[in-house]
């Protein structure tokens, strides 16, 4: 983004107080220490959701949890999944 923005000749201007606020604003590149933070937040989250997702799901594979999609015939045949059905079967279910 910030690229484009100065290929089309804009140029933003930024005001803030802390090291950390308004990262990722379009225009303005992100610093080394602000990436930083940024991965090791992903990281944490990341591990923390394979995790819960591992303790829940018994034989789900760390191949399955780098961030693809799956379709349900798929999510099925990798236990991340109990059942495929309608929404309408989904509300039947809870209710009862």
């Amino acid at each position: 983004t910030s690229r484009a923005m100065e290929m089309a000749g804009l140029k933003t201007e930024l005001f803030k107080a802390g090291t950390f606020k308004a990262m990722g604003v379009p225009g303005v590149p992100l610093t080394d220490e602000q990436r930083e933070l940024l991965q090791s937040r992903i990281d944490e989250i990341y591990d923390w959701f394979t995790s819960v997702v591992m303790i829940n799901r018994r034989d789900v594979a760390n191949s399955t949890m780098q961030g693809q999609t799956f379709m349900a015939s798929e999510a099925m045949e990798r236990n991340l999944i109990d059942g495929i059905g309608t929404f309408e079967r989904a509300i039947e279910y809870v209710r009862n």
